[in-house]
């Protein structure tokens, strides 16, 4: 939408349209949109709350993945961005897929390494 008009003509609410519902509609497409890449995360149990803080919805715990290690399901809109996400967590994070999040993550070490390295 670029522009609304204020005009005297009433607006008619379709025979059936329940608001609530339409509204849920809405908020799951654009949630769809917003976690189209998924990656799956190993991360140490402690670091399994701010992960789900961070991501809200769209991080699933999957199960435990060994002694204080729990497997996660993350997503985000791009490859990149999600990438982008998890690099802020460095070291206390793994990601085992897909090779494309991981391909993101190290180009992104890459590009520090050369910025900040020796």
């Amino acid at each position: 939408m670029v522009a609304a008009e204020v005009t005297a003509e009433a607006a008619a609410r379709p025979a059936g349209a329940q608001l609530d519902g339409l509204w849920r509609e809405v908020v799951d497409e654009v949630e769809q949109r917003r976690s189209r890449v998924s990656a799956t995360v190993l991360a140490p149990a402690w670091l399994v709350p701010v992960l789900a803080d961070r991501f809200g919805r769209h991080c699933h715990v999957e199960e435990p993945a060994g002694p204080g290690s729990t497997r996660l399901r993350v997503a985000a809109h791009t490859a990149t961005g999600l990438a982008e996400q998890l690099a802020g967590f460095g070291g206390s994070v793994e990601v085992t897929g897909p090779a494309e999040v991981r391909a993101e993550l190290a180009r992104i070490g890459a590009e520090l390494a050369a910025r900040y390295g020796p």
